[in-house]
């Protein structure tokens, strides 16, 4: 009967490579898996941004050519009454693009990957100082120099108003760069 080899380090050891190898792959693919789900999660939220983004850079340019328009007449020369009748229609034209832009911060509001669910509120109260200000133009002894600061006054809230959504855009933007 053959005598039993003593253990022998040269046969355990492709054993022992072949081990490590085994759990190397397995750590190697947890990692890789791990980051393919967080590739995939941050390729969607950096769409969704996208397609907010757009929408909302569309509504803000036609928001910013209301309140050029309001700048525009806030230096007029017009006399009071055709000053007012300008107001009235400029008011109007923005009212529609504020719909348009609250429809748009309620989409950014309801998105699960923005951070956030107050992107409205910016637009809320600053809205309603913007309404109070030009109730001051139709006050029946305002002068042409009254309106005009009026005016002014007011194109510059909706001048915030823009200023405080892109700064928004941006943070959002650096936020999901960063990740």
């Amino acid at each position: 009967m053959p005598a039993s080899d003593p253990f022998n380090w040269t046969q355990a050891v492709p054993w022992l490579l072949s081990a490590g190898s085994l759990v190397w792959n397995w750590i190697n693919t947890r990692r890789t898996s791990a980051l393919q789900r967080q590739t995939r999660t941050t390729t969607l939220e950096i769409e969704e941004f996208r397609r907010i983004r757009s929408a909302l850079d569309v509504v803000l340019s036609d928001f910013a050519a209301g309140r050029d328009t309001f700048n525009i007449l806030a230096r007029s020369t017009e006399s009071v009454e055709q000053l007012r009748k300008e107001i009235e229609k400029a008011q109007t034209d923005i009212m529609e693009v504020y719909f348009k832009l609250d429809s748009s911060l309620a989409r950014a509001d309801a998105s699960s990957f923005l951070e956030g669910r107050d992107w409205q509120q910016i637009l809320g109260t600053k809205w309603d100082q913007f309404g109070d200000k030009l109730n001051g133009v139709y006050k029946p002894s305002a002068s042409r120099i009254d309106i005009q600061n009026t005016i002014d006054a007011a194109s510059k809230i909706l001048t915030n108003i823009i200023e405080t959504i892109e700064a928004r855009l941006e943070a959002e933007m650096k936020r999901l760069l960063n990740k």
